[in-house]
């Protein structure tokens, strides 16, 4: 039987190996090394996550992105599992294809 503890590390590896770079929660918390977030509750680093978006999305004009940020940072995720929302230029955003990038601890290299 495999521990939390063990697949997290398994995890972890994973996702080493396909090319996404780790910051531990201790080192970006409020109080860490390297602060990403001024509270413990923060779950979604929205800095990071608009970059994503607009690097993965270089179609997309800021207002689409901002209001990608806006839902997937939103405090209740299981409210937009399958919305699907459109920008003022028409562009079309399925934020379950987004969600993706609603890990904290993650920032990919590619």
């Amino acid at each position: 039987m495999i521990n939390e503890d063990q697949l997290e590390q398994l995890s972890l590896s994973w996702f080493k190996n396909n090319g996404w770079n780790y910051a531990n929660s201790v080192d970006i918390s409020p109080d860490g090394d390297i602060p990403k977030r001024n509270d413990y509750r923060v779950v979604v680093l929205k800095d990071r996550l608009a970059e994503a978006v607009a690097r993965l999305n270089p179609e997309l004009p800021q207002s689409a992105v901002d209001e990608v940020v806006h839902i997937v940072g939103y405090d209740h995720p299981r409210e937009f599992e399958s919305l699907s929302i459109r920008s003022d230029s028409g562009a079309k955003i399925d934020t379950r294809c987004v969600a993706r990038v609603h890990l904290s601890q993650f920032q990919s290299t590619t």
